[in-house]
């Protein structure tokens, strides 16, 4: 087997796992819509159908009455936008104290600072960033 024939079973064969992997990961994305177009009685049904028939676009209309979607979209939207406008300001001039300025106890700080970003979320006992 020469050299470019091998590389090309590689290629194949690395293809075929990224693409049955791909879709390993798409089928629960895939159910979750169908469910969420489906009717009650057809949610739980057995064997379960993929495509459900009727669909029922009502099913959206009546979760954003069910609880205050739009207030919720519109809390998350201001977070989002302040916290990415305070990160957008406030990281340039961190890095380039960091990068270009010398003071004392840079590197300590420095040190601490990748220390605490390694940390995860989940880990911490704060409410607001638990996964839980």
């Amino acid at each position: 087997m020469s050299a470019l024939a091998k590389k090309r079973m590689q290629s194949v064969y690395a293809h075929t796992v990224l693409i049955l992997a791909s879709i390993l990961f798409l089928v629960p994305f895939v159910w979750m819509v169908s469910t969420s177009l489906k009717p009650l009685t057809q949610v739980f049904s057995f064997p379960p159908e993929f495509i459900p028939s009727p669909f029922q676009w009502e099913n959206y209309i009546e979760a954003t009455k069910y609880i205050p979607f739009w207030r919720y979209t519109l809390n998350t939207a201001v977070i989002t936008i302040a916290s990415t406008i305070g990160v957008i300001i406030s990281c340039p001039l961190v890095a380039y104290s960091f990068a270009k300025l010398k003071w004392r106890g840079r590197n300590t700080l420095f040190v601490i600072t990748i220390g605490v970003m390694m940390i995860p979320s989940s880990s911490n006992n704060d409410p607001t960033f638990s996964a839980f």
